[in-house]
């Protein structure tokens, strides 16, 4: 995340309003892409696996697992310029 808070800091507080605006668009990009190509990024997942003891009573072992399947920051849209030539 470290990318979308430079572009971040670098709207908030530049002192260039050109690179502020272009920053912005920029952030505002990005992370609408970030967001449809993951929208459950960082929420913890619990998964109940069961198992068996020596007493043969069942019991349940949970494990916690993060989702932080995310998109390359710096891959540009290679399909930018021919979107509108393919049939969608």
């Amino acid at each position: 995340m470290r990318p979308y808070l430079i572009l971040y800091y670098s709207y908030k507080y530049s002192l260039i309003n050109i690179k502020k605006i272009h920053s912005k668009n920029i952030l505002n990009k990005k992370l609408k892409d970030f967001y449809t190509f993951n929208p459950i990024f960082g929420r913890q997942q619990l998964k109940v696996n069961p198992c068996f003891s020596k007493i043969k009573k069942k019991q349940y072992k949970n494990t916690y697992t993060y989702n932080d399947k995310h998109i390359n920051f710096y891959e540009d849209s290679k399909t930018f310029l021919t979107s509108h030539l393919s049939d969608k």
